[in-house]
């Protein structure tokens, strides 16, 4: 089975801690990297060639700057924003299309009741 591959680039150590650790419970899951700095992202996207890239940053140069690279060189690579300190949860998807966006939807409409069975 081909694993999704992530790069990680959280700011609080505990919340990149929690990720990892359910990243290690998912086979079909593994971490590509991990970077704590727009240099070491970038290098490390360009490296490891991850399918999703999860990070806490808020906007400003250095987002600016990674996703410009991203866009240029990486443009399949799924880039999601968390910001965990929000009361219920938050994340920002960026999709390439309107059907990555649509199959986005109709995968996400399950997601609720399958954590419900767990």
């Amino acid at each position: 089975m081909d694993k999704t591959r992530i790069m990680l680039t959280v700011g609080h150590p505990l919340h990149a801690q929690l990720i990892k650790h359910a990243l290690a419970t998912r086979s079909d899951l593994e971490l590509a990297g991990e970077a704590t700095d727009v240099i070491d992202c970038m290098k490390l996207i360009s490296a490891m060639h991850p399918h999703v890239w999860i990070h806490s940053w808020d906007e400003g140069p250095e987002l600016s700057a990674v996703q410009s690279h991203i866009y240029s060189f990486h443009s399949s690579l799924s880039i999601i924003r968390i910001n965990p300190d929000e009361p219920a949860g938050y994340i920002q998807l960026q999709v390439n299309s309107l059907p990555e966006l649509l199959n986005f939807a109709t995968q996400s409409r399950h997601w609720g009741r399958a954590a419900q069975l767990c």
